[in-house]
């Protein structure tokens, strides 16, 4: 279970400013949120411990003086999200009378023996024609700005927590050792050039050339570290340069695949059946799994913006403990959507 923060504020602008800056800073998802009552709006948020005191730190500052109630951090919840989340809402007493003193009732002031004449004086007004007409305006007022703050936070969650980056694959191949050492030379170790978004995984700076029956392919790119096979993935243009037929697939399912020729500087190695052009899919970790609703190996629907938005169906859920939340596409894929690396899209439903 992730920790939990929780952040109180006075009204909506305050609500939903705190659950902005609180996601962008810390990268933390927003679980859900709840009127309290007076006003006053309570959402939570789960990640990490150290992610959900930036998240709240980040979150408090941004909200005007006053606003903010009061936060909490529980680093070890015990229950479910949703009853951690319900339980916090009812607890009588907050931290929160440190950011702002509640407002005195009326007859605060008063001696103990006028209170109880000031209230009955109170009761009297409120059960007369007049009072009950002020009360059911109240209510009414309140019934529209709960459905305000119930559709702007609900849009406001919405897009801050589904949206996925792209990551654009060009052309590349991954190698095993015993290739590397095949193109590059006896004990050849690869030389990382630049991280990659996904953790321990880079562009390397070596290059090879591709040969097929019609054409070749230079300078593409080796990614590391090195894979107990080697897979060449290619677009469907490439195919048509190089002459051989690649089939879409997921990484790994080689069954059938292309077939090519690799040359490196100390030597050449024939790739058989191990030639694909990759089948768009989402990296995620267990966590984003969670948060997004989808399972390993389940096939969605993915929609992008933009002048040139279209929607990808078919795209698979990748998910494993170290993968970071990463939409994969290749450059054609792209360009039909006019997508750039870091874009953002989103799921719109099962596939």
């Amino acid at each position: 279970m992730k920790s939990l923060g929780v952040i109180e504020t006075r009204g909506l602008v305050a609500a939903v400013q705190a659950v902005d800056a609180a996601c962008k800073a810390a990268g933390v998802s927003c679980i859900g949120y709840r009127k309290i009552g007076s006003g006053l709006v309570s959402v939570c948020f789960e990640g990490e411990i150290s992610a959900i005191h930036t998240a709240i730190e980040r979150g408090v500052e941004v909200v005007a003086a006053g606003q903010v109630v009061g936060s909490l951090v529980i680093a070890r919840p015990e229950r479910s999200v949703v009853d951690a989340l319900g339980k916090l809402k009812g607890r009588p007493s907050r931290p929160a009378a440190q950011a702002g003193a509640p407002v005195a009732k009326a007859d605060a002031s008063l001696p103990p023996e006028e209170k109880e004449p000031a209230r009955a004086l109170r009761r009297a007004a409120r059960s007369g024609p007049g009072g009950r007409q002020k009360r059911r305006a109240e209510e009414r007022e309140e019934g529209m700005i709960d459905a305000l703050l119930h559709e702007k936070i609900t849009a406001r969650l919405s897009r801050v927590s589904p949206e996925i980056p792209v990551g654009i694959s060009n052309r590349h191949v991954h190698l095993a050792q015993q290739d590397v050492e095949a193109l590059f030379g006896k004990g050849y170790a690869l030389t990382p050039l630049k991280p990659l978004r996904q953790p321990g995984q880079f562009a390397a700076e070596e290059c090879v050339t591709v040969v097929g029956p019609k054409g070749s392919l230079t300078q593409v790119r080796v990614l590391g570290p090195t894979r107990p096979c080697s897979q060449l993935e290619i677009s469907r243009a490439d195919c048509f340069t190089l002459g051989i037929r690649a089939p879409v697939r997921e990484s790994g399912q080689l069954e059938n695949a292309g077939s090519a020729l690799l040359i490196g500087p100390a030597g050449h190695v024939e790739l058989r059946s191990q030639v694909i052009c990759a089948w768009r899919h989402i990296h995620m970790s267990p966590q984003d799994a969670r948060r997004l609703n989808v399972s390993n190996g389940q096939k969605v629907s993915v929609r992008s913006s933009g002048e040139r938005r279209l929607t990808f169906d078919e795209v698979v859920i990748r998910v494993r403990d170290d993968f970071a939340l990463e939409f994969h596409i290749d450059t054609e894929e792209a360009n039909a959507a006019g997508l750039k690396n870091g874009a953002q899209v989103v799921i719109t439903q099962p596939a």
